[in-house]
């Protein structure tokens, strides 16, 4: 696909090769989610990634003895 130069200086009002600014922008794009990744990485590992874990897992367990007492106390008391 071709981009034209005279109607790219027209609708964006920008002048220069537009093939350059489109690489521009592709390389910025990269890099952007290049960081995110790596925050989204740090975010998830380590110490934070266990203690949220273990709090996820604690806090199911807990919800499955609540509903285990509340079913068996219905059914007990039928």
């Amino acid at each position: 696909m071709a981009i034209d130069p005279m109607l790219y200086e027209k609708l964006s009002g920008r002048k220069g090769d537009p093939r350059d600014r489109l690489g521009q922008v592709l390389a910025d794009d990269a890099k952007a989610k290049q960081s995110r990744e790596r925050a989204r990485d740090r975010a998830y590992s380590g110490p934070r990634m266990t203690t949220a874990f273990k709090a996820k897992a604690a806090f199911g367990a807990a919800g499955a003895l609540v509903l285990m007492v509340v079913l068996l106390g219905v059914r007990g008391c039928s």
